[in-house]
């Protein structure tokens, strides 16, 4: 039992951090780095990361950027490196977020960084960051970290989205190419990382050799849990997430199109308050109704939060885990969605809020709460004992570091 060198594979920067899994990596590395040595890859599509260096030495002994061919300050490799994703994923159903990592200037400038280095352990991000091993020389302990199953993800898309789609025909060769590369990866790995009870069940079940791990996503959150409930006399409904991608601008206007408008004819007062970054003009303009607020990126999160009353997440794509889940209910605010929503948690229902995929439930006990205020401010500080007691960086990121730590090396 000792410490660990360790190297840590993302696929992503992690700074600025606005993204879930930014978060996760960013409080699993620090952690980490509490009681082993921690080494951190990151691909970076700017060249400008040096500013964000500081950030970085915090968090770990060494920082290697990589700057993906496609970065944002070439005009010309992105135009390239584009119509050459494009082609391989036409011409054999090659996954974007595969393509990158594995391109040859990529995996040569991380076996050099693997072999100018002593590593005990290598963590890769996501299975697509996993190519490095099928050229890898050295007996290494591998961890994928999985962040979620990422082929029912895009089978969820699949169905929701795209089955009645011209793109048909790709999007099912794309389905079974990551099916097949993600397995591939799962399988050369010593421990697998799942996020949701869930995914463990899953990883168990079709990879029985593997040690498999739960660790789901730990947080910083004591300005959340010491942030008083704000007295608000209007019923307020919570949408919050990042607005830049597809399956939250999805969850979004279900909400808006299926649920809002039945809970404002049962609560003419009722309001709707959409919090998170990136939003889209058409999300934009809805704040030029007297009823709904569009916030965007804001540093005031305890404040907006605690000033609502539930949290409704009708998410029917999508994957992962959902760390705004854990602020929301940090501040005491109950959460209703359905099951791909709130599933990545051991989230209970009618104690935290209610889960279901039913539209006629989730509306009705949405109403249900907006009117019962003794009933939603004791779901409220259930779920601020649930999230202190489950979700701190500490109680989830110091499980991992223990297990590296007993991990026996031949």
């Amino acid at each position: 039992m000792n410490a660990k060198k360790i190297l840590i594979l993302s696929p992503c920067p992690l700074f600025p951090t606005v993204m879930g899994n930014q978060v996760r990596i960013k409080f699993l590395i620090e952690e980490l780095n509490k009681r082993h040595c921690v080494d951190l890859i990151t691909l970076e599509d700017r060249k400008n990361y040096s500013m964000h260096d500081a950030h970085y030495k915090k968090i770990c002994h060494k920082h290697y950027p990589i700057i993906i061919p496609n970065n944002k300050d070439n005009v010309i490799g992105r135009v390239f490196y584009s119509l050459g994703r494009r082609l391989v994923y036409l011409l054999f159903g090659i996954p974007s977020q595969y393509y990158y990592p594995s391109l040859p200037q990529i995996q040569r400038e991380i076996h050099g960084i693997i072999n100018r280095n002593d590593y005990d352990v290598i963590q890769f991000e996501y299975w697509f960051m996993g190519k490095f091993i099928k050229k890898l020389k050295q007996k290494l302990y591998l961890t994928v970290d999985t962040h979620d199953v990422c082929h029912e993800k895009t089978e969820k898309e699949f169905q929701t989205i795209y089955e009645n789609s011209r793109k048909q025909r790709f999007i099912r060769r794309e389905l079974s190419k990551i099916k097949e590369l993600e397995h591939y990866y799962l399988n050369q790995c010593d421990t697998i990382i799942s996020i949701s009870s869930s995914d463990s069940i899953y990883f168990e079940n079709n990879f029985p050799r593997k040690k498999v791990l739960y660790i789901p996503i730990g947080m910083d959150l004591k300005d959340f849990l010491s942030y008083p409930t704000i007295k608000n006399n209007k019923p307020t409904v919570l949408f919050y997430g990042n607005l830049g991608t597809l399956q939250n601008i999805h969850a979004f206007f279900e909400l808006w199109n299926e649920i809002f408008p039945r809970i404002k004819k049962e609560i003419p007062k009722a309001q709707l308050k959409v919090v998170g970054a990136n939003p889209p003009d058409t999300i934009k303009k809805l704040s030029s109704l007297g009823y709904v607020e569009v916030t965007g990126f804001t540093n005031c999160l305890p404040d907006i939060l605690s000033s609502c009353h539930l949290k409704i997440l009708p998410m029917k794509i999508g994957g992962g885990f959902r760390t705004r889940l854990i602020e929301v209910m940090a501040s005491g605010v109950p959460v209703i969605g359905t099951y791909i929503g709130v599933d990545s948690l051991a989230f209970e229902n009618d104690v935290h809020g209610y889960i279901s995929d039913d539209y006629n439930i989730l509306t009705h006990k949405a109403i249900e709460l907006l009117r019962n205020d003794e009933k939603r401010q004791h779901m409220g500080i259930e779920c601020k004992k649930f999230v202190e007691s489950h979700y701190t960086t500490e109680k989830v990121y110091g499980k991992l570091s223990q297990y590296y730590f007993d991990l026996e090396l031949s």
